[in-house]
């Protein structure tokens, strides 16, 4: 039951910045060892797509911390801190977040979620991007994900329609991202690439379009 309610509070993930009026201090850090393992080795590999595609930015220093709770009256899984003078920069991942990921099914296999958690942060943090809740798909056409499987590649059902970006604040539940889908929403926060029309999906190395009548 924790985990399906988990996946309905990943409707709502983030708040939008947090700006205080004062320089502020940035609050406890509370994650545990296996937290800051899982946070550090998605930053890295953040990272390292990053520079592999050319989007600019020093991910793997930005501070990302565990915090015991939102400073605000409402409930958001993470978000990102800036303090007015911008001296006091963090992104704080709320630690019942962090305690319902692990037990989340899927999430020792590839750390989506942890990656698109951070990503979309990044996104509020290092490129001042907003939400984005806007949607693509194709009448008639299912997307899915093309993921390795033990006897090759294999069809992950997505749904009608996915989210164009990271900044959406749904589709947060989705697992197992391919690394091409990986780096499109990378380069997508940074300003660089975008979907706009179905022929950009069928075009998008990682994703499939199959006519839905198809499986019938």
């Amino acid at each position: 039951m924790k985990c399906v309610l988990f996946f309905i509070l990943l409707l709502c993930s983030c708040s939008q910045n947090v700006k205080e009026s004062n320089d502020g201090e940035r609050p406890i850090d509370v994650s545990t060892n296996r937290n800051r393992q899982d946070i550090d080795q998605v930053k890295f590999e953040i990272q390292t797509l990053a520079d592999q595609i050319g989007v600019p930015g020093n991910f793997k220093d930005f501070p990302v911390i565990v915090v015991e709770k939102y400073p605000g009256q409402d409930g958001p899984l993470a978000y990102c801190h800036e303090s007015q003078n911008q001296s006091v920069r963090y992104i704080g991942i709320v630690k019942e977040t962090m305690e319902n990921y692990l037990l989340e099914p899927y999430s020792h296999q590839d750390n989506s979620f942890l990656f698109k958690l951070l990503v979309h942060e990044f996104g509020h943090c290092i490129f001042n991007r907003g939400h984005d809740e806007t949607m693509i798909g194709k009448a008639g056409f299912t997307i899915f994900f093309l993921v390795p499987g033990l006897w090759g590649d294999e069809l992950k059902p997505i749904g009608s329609e996915i989210a164009v970006s990271a900044m959406a604040s749904i589709n947060w539940w989705m697992t197992g991202l391919p690394k091409d889908i990986k780096k499109y929403y990378l380069r997508e926060i940074a300003g660089q690439v975008r979907w706009r029309t179905p022929v950009d999906l069928q075009s998008q190395p990682g994703l499939r379009l199959i006519q839905a009548d198809s499986f019938h």
